[in-house]
């Protein structure tokens, strides 16, 4: 059995015949799907839009406006696991139009906020509706929870990680003087019209303690990205994103709070024993503090846990009571039930969906899948045949592209039929003797997908790296290796791409991966290299004629500052010094461009992987003075 179970599985046939129907499309990174008590379902994309979708008369499918409900773009810091994460609407939206969100602002904090829609009824929120209710500082870019959702006692419950990096390097998640690693339980109708725009609860579990802060319901998340009640029992689910080794989804029985799910002492039921920036020793693994999950599952079956919820709707009976949930990375959906004293999970394949960000809920209780890839799927009854594959291909033979440019997009298209999941893994080849993988672009290995129901073109993005040497236009190409699920057309299986060299010789040209130092004269280029092998060029940041800056991952980020100065009246050479910020192997090169064109002087740096950048100081690094 692949992968680790808390609670055994059984072999029992599956309670309801479930398949997925595509009923939304061409979403930009949807990460959830709500409703506002009526007939239209709610679509919160990453990068800040909230997109409204109705049914379309009469019975079946949904029809998605045009104009977005809420556009809070400007606000968003969108990429990765930032951007706009959560959405939830008061109860009583048809009467008083209030609508809560939470998302990532352009300092990278979380922001939770308030708008108000004067006519519930309309598909527009006015953006000058915005109160900003709560803000907390996020001290790195990962786990930055999202999720809110209101409880069967009229409270809204707020989900945040533990701050993001690895291993909670400051105890968030334990530490109660900080609201990291917590889900919150906030009143947002009294002391709703003055700030904070909530209180808290009386009867929140640690109003009292000062040891705790009062917002908070439970504590010892990592990263809660998806929790939901049960609309029958009003008990809470919560799934908990781990690290290296357990995802998990925990029960939170109705009328059960102050509850401390483990984290990082504990990773679901492993304990890790760790308390390094909680102040002192946590309480052991073993301890009744803890209160262990009711599911759990290894990275061998996924790495990302997506929670779900209990189906309460009247379509499918057979799901009744039974709780679906799922895994962002592998795409896997299981329906879990009680069995005895404690739960079983069974995987349903037919259900599995790629970049499962989210499950939604609709007014009647339907259930949907959110997909990353820009697609929604309902939950339905019955089973489809499995049709004939589809064909799918390169759109063009050849494509040609400049240096100069950062990505070439290579376009595939799928034809024929259209009730399958496609995977096409595509990968490029060295033509002998010509472009060059790790020099002229990065090597790539990519996968083309077609969800069921989904036609048209997939693209994959081909890195280019730009140089400063002087030669021939180059080539290689890029296959399709293999699919599943369509046959490739033997005349589009591949496709030649040429690289076009943009060099002038005695001449620097700046762009992405190059900067051009001293009035072009010199280029400097450099490459990294991380622990996880990960690897790429380094991007630049001109500052000053003389100066730049290179960074790696994050733009904010500054790796390397080079500097390139005139030395020629002092002792006859150009002069380069070098300061970095990383402990990753780097590589790279300046080059004289102007001293000879063809074969111009170069003066190469390195820093070992696992070693603090060492600063260079060279007042001779190149002669050639005028």
């Amino acid at each position: 059995m692949a992968g680790l179970v808390l609670w055994a599985l059984v072999a029992s046939a599956p309670a309801q015949q479930l398949e997925l129907e595509p009923v939304l499309g061409g979403l930009q990174s949807p990460l959830y799907l709500t409703h506002a008590g009526d007939d239209r379902v709610f679509v919160v994309e990453r990068g800040g839009t909230i997109r409204v979708a109705s049914p379309a008369p009469p019975g079946g499918g949904l029809v998605l406006a045009t104009e977005p409900f809420l556009d809070l773009s400007d606000r968003v810091l969108a990429g990765g696991e930032r951007g706009l994460l959560g959405l939830a609407f008061h109860p009583d939206y048809q009467q008083n139009g209030r609508l809560f969100v939470y998302y990532t602002d352009l300092q990278g904090d979380s922001v939770l906020a308030r708008f108000e829609n004067v006519d519930p009824s309309s598909g527009v929120v006015p953006p000058s509706s915005f109160v900003e209710m709560l803000l907390v500082e996020q001290p790195f870019s990962n786990h930055n929870g999202g999720m809110l959702a209101f409880g069967p006692d009229g409270m809204l419950y707020v989900g945040l990680g533990d701050g993001g990096s690895g291993d909670d390097p400051l105890c968030a998640a334990q530490r109660g003087d900080t609201l990291l690693g917590k889900i919150l339980r906030l009143d947002v109708d009294g002391g709703a019209e003055s700030p904070p725009f909530y209180t808290v609860p009386p009867d929140n579990p640690f109003v009292g303690d000062p040891t705790v802060r009062d917002e908070v319901f439970l504590l010892g998340v990592r990263n809660p990205w998806r929790f939901s009640f049960d609309r029958l029992s009003g008990d809470l689910f919560v799934g908990d994103v781990g690290q290296d080794s357990r995802e998990e989804i925990s029960l939170v029985p109705l009328g059960t709070s102050g509850v401390n799910l483990g984290w990082k002492m504990l990773e679901g039921t492993l304990c890790r024993n760790q308390s390094g920036g909680c102040g002192g020793p946590l309480p052991p693994c073993g301890s009744s503090i803890y209160t262990p999950p009711i599911l759990e599952y290894g990275h061998g079956e996924g790495f990302s846990v997506t929670g779900g919820y209990v189906y309460r709707g009247d379509a499918l009976p057979g799901l009744a009571g039974r709780y679906l949930f799922g895994d962002f990375g592998s795409g896997r959906v299981w329906v879990a039930e009680r069995s005895g004293g404690g739960w079983t999970r069974s995987e349903r394949p037919q259900l599995r969906t790629p970049g499962l960000a989210s499950f939604g809920e609709d007014a009647a209780g339907g259930l949907y899948l959110v997909s990353l890839g820009g697609e929604v799927f309902a939950l339905r009854s019955g089973a489809t045949p499995p049709p004939p594959p589809a064909v799918i291909g390169f759109t063009a033979e050849r494509a040609e592209v400049g240096e100069e440019v950062p990505f070439l997009m290579l376009d595939l298209e799928r034809s024929g039929d259209l009730g399958e999941r496609i995977e096409a893994r595509v990968r490029s080849v060295p033509t002998a003797g010509t472009a060059t993988p790790g020099e002229d672009y990065e090597e790539l290995e990519a996968l083309a997908i077609w969800l069921p129901g989904a036609g048209g073109v997939r693209r994959v993005a081909l890195s280019v790296i730009d140089d400063v040497r002087i030669e021939n236009d180059e080539e290689l190409e890029v296959r399709i290796e293999s699919a599943t699920g369509a046959l490739v057309d033997p005349q589009r299986d591949r496709m030649t791409v040429r690289i076009l060299d943009d060099d002038v010789p005695g001449e620097c040209t700046p762009s992405l991966h190059v900067l051009c130092l001293l009035d072009s004269r010199f280029a400097v280029t450099a490459r990294w290299r991380d622990f996880t092998d990960l690897d790429g060029p380094a991007r630049t940041t001109p500052l000053t004629d003389d100066s730049g800056a290179f960074w790696f991952l994050d733009f904010r980020n500054i790796e390397l500052v080079v500097k390139v100065l005139d030395g020629c009246a002092i002792n006859g050479h150009f002069w380069v010094f070098m300061t970095g910020l990383t402990n990753l192997e780097v590589e790279g090169e300046v080059v004289d461009i102007a001293a000879a064109a063809g074969s111009p002087p170069v003066y190469s740096f390195s820093n070992p992987l696992g070693t603090g950048f060492q600063p260079i100081l060279d007042t001779e690094a190149f002669a050639g003075c005028p």
